[in-house]
């Protein structure tokens, strides 16, 4: 929730880019230094797979989450990107 609440401060001219790709980089870039300067869990983006690539990894002492953004795709999409 306060993660939501930072981004949404954000004002909207900083955010603006050209295209969806660009977007979706900001925005990634974001989240990155947001859990970066939290200094809590290890945080890798773009990490390299054998069959590509992930956009975010969070490790934490109890689990591994692994985020696929999408800007205008569903929760589907990207958990079916995940699977494959």
């Amino acid at each position: 929730k306060m993660l939501t609440s930072f981004l949404a401060s954000i004002p909207y001219s900083m955010r603006r880019k050209e295209n969806e790709r660009e977007r979706e980089r900001y925005f990634q870039y974001t989240f990155y230094l947001l859990l970066r300067l939290m200094s809590v869990y290890t945080v890798y983006i773009e990490k390299e797979q054998s069959e590509g690539r992930v956009d975010c990894i969070v490790e934490t002492p109890q689990y591994v989450y692994i985020f696929e953004f999408k800007l205008d795709g569903t929760a589907t999409e990207a958990l079916q990107q995940i699977e494959d």
